[in-house]
């Protein structure tokens, strides 16, 4: 477990808002890395391929369900965090379909982008302030049935995504052992069953409705998602072509930085002292990091970045970034519920 639970339960509006905002966010994650999966295979596996296909139609038919049952639950300051979509999800994704000639079923985004309305541009900017996950929802909401469409919803969402979790077990296990070849680094497919399993695990403690202790879950998010920012640096670094020099530099630095990040919240863990100075460190980081993944999303759909990074990876990685900077502004707050 990533999270010490504690016997109370959450309240009602709490579980719907923070489900809902899980499944947006880790559905569209898990189906862009079956994506990738599928780009990143030789002709050989063609069976994993469309083994890496199927699964990914079962994430997206989940993804539109969790989109339909958003109306009226998620807040436009949530919509406009850019942990869902940006503004450059929707071109991300056709130039990787354009690439790759991986089907995307950009109806999704589209769906996404208009949950915020056309005065509501979305952005990678993090408002100043969140709204209380069970602050009163709209009127005419109906609390009660939205809980138990989301409940009922997470039920099938599991199941789903431990077969996801098999799968990337038996390719890692296929990587590492030479009986299959990638185009993706083999810590990179390890990376994504990380994300998949740490997913799996939060909506398991949703479901069962369980409060959390707050102070170790700061210790705890901040561990995984600095380590996860590192690992994305690295792969930055290591996909970007060797003339891109300046761009290498400025990954590489980012690397570092998360690197002295993650041991410095893995030494708190240990004493569970206070965090508030790693968690201003992060956040600094992070938002400087996501402005350079900005930078990296609009140099690689403007042709204007040489790389063997997709362009929806690229998106993808951003999306990760603001969704790590909303937990940190939560985190940061001296009442966070």
């Amino acid at each position: 477990m990533l999270v010490r639970e504690q016997q109370q339960q959450i309240p009602r509006r709490r579980f719907v808002n923070q489900s809902i905002q899980l499944n947006l966010f880790f559905l569209r994650i898990v189906k862009e890395h079956l994506i990738f999966v599928k780009a990143s295979l030789t002709p050989k596996d063609i069976n994993y391929g469309r083994q890496a296909d199927m699964l990914r139609r079962e994430v997206e038919r989940l993804l539109m369900e969790t989109v339909r049952l958003s109306q009226g639950v998620i807040r436009p300051n949530q919509l406009n965090s850019g942990e869902f979509v940006t503004k450059y999800t929707l071109d991300a994704e056709k130039a990787t379909q354009f690439y790759t000639g991986i089907e995307i079923d950009t109806n999704i985004t589209q769906m996404e982008l208009n949950l915020a309305g056309n005065d509501l541009p979305i952005t990678e900017d993090i408002p100043p302030d969140n709204i209380p996950d069970d602050a009163p929802f709209l009127q005419n909401f109906d609390e009660q049935a939205s809980a138990q469409n989301i409940f009922t919803l997470n039920r099938r969402i599991i199941p789903v995504i431990r077969e996801v979790i098999a799968f990337k077990q038996t390719l890692i296990r296929r990587v590492n052992s030479c009986q299959m070849f990638t185009l993706a680094y083999p810590h990179m497919v390890e990376h994504l069953l990380e994300e998949t399993e740490f997913y799996l695990t939060m909506l398991r403690r949703l479901q069962r409705m369980m409060d959390i202790d707050i102070d170790r879950e700061t210790v705890e998010q901040e561990s995984f998602w600095n380590e996860i920012m590192g690992d994305h640096a690295k792969f930055i670094r290591g996909m970007l072509d060797p003339t891109e020099e300046a761009l290498i530099n400025m990954a590489n630095e980012f690397a570092e930085r998360y690197e002295q990040l993650t041991e410095e919240a893995e030494n708190f863990k240990k004493i569970m002292n206070n965090m508030d100075n790693v968690t201003q460190q992060s956040l600094r980081t992070t938002r400087e990091f996501r402005n350079f993944k900005t930078q990296g999303v609009e140099g690689i759909l403007g042709c204007k970045v040489k790389s063997i990074i997709l362009p929806l990876l690229a998106d993808h990685v951003l999306r990760e970034a603001n969704h790590y900077l909303r937990i940190l502004r939560r985190l940061n707050r001296p009442n966070r519920y």
